[in-house]
């Protein structure tokens, strides 16, 4: 590892000035997301965090040292120049650590932007509540879903949805400060982890029940992707097939030529009979491979692979190492490299503000070509989308966003196409065009648009933007304000830079998957929270770029590898590997360090039950309420003493909740103050009350796909007067001629000629009903 150097990427946010009152780990991330960038964030010396379990196993020393970590930067102040500090600066970001008053301060300051980022939001009726990772995600919808239908479920892994809240939160809100700097209008920004929760962790799974006609039920129902992560001779390797052609090519790889064809693997989300026999021919191809070889198989058919990332294997990760995104910090501490890269352009453009912010859209006048498919790159530019900007997403009948056509659950329904869940969820704000970019015209047409745009985003594999004409330096010499933003899956250089990977083999080699699972179960991927957890990089990095080419005029362009976003949140599994010389396990719903947290099945079918008893007080509750006391004598707020006894502890609680119904569980729980919610499917979620009251999801017609609910971001605003989700997703190509016109002023007659010609189109070219 090599001493580390200041990134460019700190050239972004210079002057901003940020004091960091949080008490969680989103905020903490949040922090550091801000100096990486070049932001004077500053922090009391003494202000306590609770980080829950980001792969450290609860180990003071390990926690400490990622601390350190997130840190390293923070300029540290006494409590008694906070006060001077709330009249200077421009950005708050706060949980409940600190008794605030908000409303005081707000009404001092109403340019202030105050992010308040907590376990349920400040209101409805879990608000300013506390709560563990198990309670967040069964509440969110996310356990349910994941796992083998004859086990528990099982929660994700490494408080990731931290990590999701604390990036969401600040992509938007360096678009309030914009607003702040232009028009004196502030914003109280209060931000709900469990709603980044569901947002990350159930791949759209309300819309999906909603379009199924499932909607208030617990679909989509509990299962383990195929492929997923297999065994093999020298230890673990992770597999991905989204396509259909992924799947078919790997089905023949394994010698199964028979599997080939069935249904299930021509599209995701149908009835899947074959799917038992694909997952043993699987396991038995794999079994007596090394993973090195069944990863240079799959590698060689671009199905997505990875060996299993762990806090023992990270930091030797080749793509890692020839990125250099571990250092050893002058103290010899570990450090890391910031989660993207900005590189500046060598020409000025006219510096100034484009558009005019509002209350409602701080990012009005951005106009933005999205070159993004599947979820990542959607995420980032909707994001942008409904904060303002004119966000014109570019697909072909040749090649449509591939989100199209995953998640279908009927394949011959007529324009089968625009019912895939994730791109109707992940799309909305944005205009649509169908461009062919294989021919000329079209080139010319995409290109005639990025000399056009503030800010161009996309997320092909290395090489294809410069096979469309659109080569760094030759843009920039022509539009040197453009801010382009790249997305790879494993960055844009490095031995594994062509490599295909999705969010689940982002998952595989960060690490992600290794702490998700049951303790005597094969590791598990999250499913798809890679994907938007790198897409909220993006944003935030965006808005960044063109802040900086706004007060600079000098465009650049940011480059971001999922795979070191993912290793940004599992940076607690290496640190404490380092620490200690043990890669942190697996615990299925359970957490380390004597807290009595996990998911209890309930009387009725398929019931389950999430708690999360964190503190003392709980564990006394409990005594009482289960009838402990026969198993352990003494204080039992003595973290060791619990710890000494979690199996009869486990054994006693199993049996208590299996008698009961959950509801009935949850209520006597709740009743004696001990964090507690049924485990929901995203089915259901819409449902609860605490979404409902927040107004979390939001309906959307579409005039094809019909009404659905989509959820909105997990954040409420105060400057918002009405929901932050406005137009539907596109149909295919359904606003080109529109969009030719408003940007490239083309009539009507030149655009209905590139519509004869087969250079834009509404539908695609090969797919017709039952197709």
């Amino acid at each position: 590892m090599n001493a580390g150097s200041v990134p460019e990427a700190k050239l972004l946010l210079p002057g901003l000035r940020v004091l960091d009152l949080s008490g969680n780990l989103a905020g903490i991330y949040a922090g550091r997301l801000l100096v990486d960038s070049g932001a004077e964030v500053s922090r009391p010396a003494d202000l306590l965090v609770e980080l829950g379990d980001p792969g450290t196993g609860r180990n003071p020393a390990v926690e400490l040292d990622l601390l350190a970590l997130m840190q390293r930067g923070v300029h540290k102040v006494a409590l008694d120049d906070l006060e001077g500090m709330l009249d200077i600066v421009d950005l708050v970001i706060e949980s409940d650590a600190m008794d605030l008053d908000r409303s005081s301060l707000l009404a001092r300051r109403p340019d202030l932007v105050l992010v308040t980022i907590t376990d349920f939001g400040l209101t409805g009726p879990l608000g300013g509540q506390r709560s563990g990772s198990a309670l967040r995600q069964a509440i969110s919808g996310s356990t349910y879903w994941r796992g083998m239908p004859d086990a528990a479920p099982v929660m994700a892994g490494g408080e990731v949805e931290q990590f999701f809240a604390g990036t969401y939160a600040m992509a938007v809100a360096l678009a309030s400060l914009r607003r702040a700097r232009e028009i004196g209008v502030g914003d109280h920004l209060d931000v709900s982890v469990t709603e980044a929760a569901n947002l990350g962790l159930t791949t759209f799974g309300a819309t999906h029940a909603s379009l199924s006609g499932a909607l208030g039920t617990k679909f989509p129902s509990r299962s383990v992707q195929v492929p997923a992560v297999e065994q093999t001779s020298d230890g673990w390797v992770g597999l991905c097939a989204i396509s259909a052609r992924q799947r078919q090519d790997l089905m023949c790889i394994i010698g199964r030529p028979d599997l080939a064809d069935a249904e299930e693997i021509a599209y995701s989300g149908a009835a899947a009979p074959n799917t038992g026999a694909m997952r043993e021919a699987l396991q038995e191809w794999a079994a007596d491979m090394t993973t090195e070889t069944v990863a240079d198989l799959a590698s060689a058919i671009r199905v997505p692979v990875s060996p299993i990332g762990t806090g023992a294997t990270l930091i030797e990760n080749e793509q890692l190492k020839s990125r250099e995104f571990f250092h050893l910090e002058a103290d010899g501490a570990l450090g890391v490299a910031p989660a993207f890269r900005f590189r500046a352009a060598p020409v000025q453009a006219k510096a100034g503000v484009v558009g005019t912010p509002t209350a409602n859209r701080p990012l009005d006048g951005w106009k933005v070509v999205d070159l993004t498919a599947w979820w990542a790159g959607p995420v980032s530019t909707q994001v942008l989308a409904m904060l303002g900007a004119d966000v014109v997403k570019v697909e072909s009948g040749a090649k449509p966003d591939g989100m199209r056509l995953s998640f279908v659950d009927d394949p011959t329904r007529e324009r089968w196409w625009e019912f895939g869940p994730v791109y109707y969820a992940v799309n909305t704000d944005k205009r649509g065009v169908a461009i062919d970019l294989t021919t000329e015209r079209g080139k010319e047409l995409l290109t005639e648009m990025v000399l056009q745009a503030d800010l161009l985003v996309e997320n092909f594999t290395p090489r294809v933007l410069e096979s469309l004409g659109l080569d760094w330096d030759r843009i920039h010499a022509q539009n040197p304000g453009l801010v382009t933003v790249r997305m790879a899956a494993f960055g844009h250089d490095g031995p594994w830079r062509d490599r295909t990977g999705f969010a689940q083999t982002i998952e595989q080699a960060s690490g992600l998957a290794w702490t998700t699972g049951h303790p005597d179960g094969p590791p598990l991927s999250p499913r798809g929270v890679c994907d938007p957890l790198a897409g909220l990089h993006a944003a935030f990095a965006a808005t960044a770029a063109v802040l900086h080419r706004e007060s600079t005029g000098k465009g650049g362009t940011v480059e971001l590898s999922m795979l070191e976003t993912a290793v940004h949140a599992t940076i607690g599994q290496v640190l404490s590997h380092r620490r200690t010389g043990e890669a942190p396990q697996r615990l299925g719903n359970g957490a380390a360090g004597g807290i009595l947290q996990n998911v209890y099945r309930a009387s009725g079918a398929d019931a389950w039950v999430a708690l999360s008893a964190v503190e003392a007080d709980h564990w006394r509750e409990m005594v009482r309420l289960v009838d402990l006391t026969a198993l352990i004598d003494g204080d039992w707020g003595d973290q060791n003493r619990r710890e000494a006894h979690r199996e009869e502890i486990e054994r006693a609680m199993t049996k208590w909740i299996g008698q009961e119904s959950a509801e009935n569980v949850r209520d006597a729980l709740c009743r004696v103050g001990i964090p507690a919610a049924v485990v929901l499917g995203a089915g259901e979620v819409p449902a609860h009350e605490q979404f409902v009251h927040r107004k979390f999801f939001e309906t959307i017609e579409h005039r094809i796909a019909g009404t659905h609910p989509v959820p909105g971001p997990p954040i409420r605003s105060s400057t918002r007067t009405h929901g932050w989700l406005g137009t539907p997703a596109p149909v295919l190509g359904e606003h080109t001629d529109e969009v030719l016109r408003d940007w490239l002023d083309l009539d009507p007659k030149q655009t209905a000629a590139l519509r004869m010609e087969g250079v834009t189109a509404d539908a695609p070219h090969t797919l017709t009903k039952g197709s």
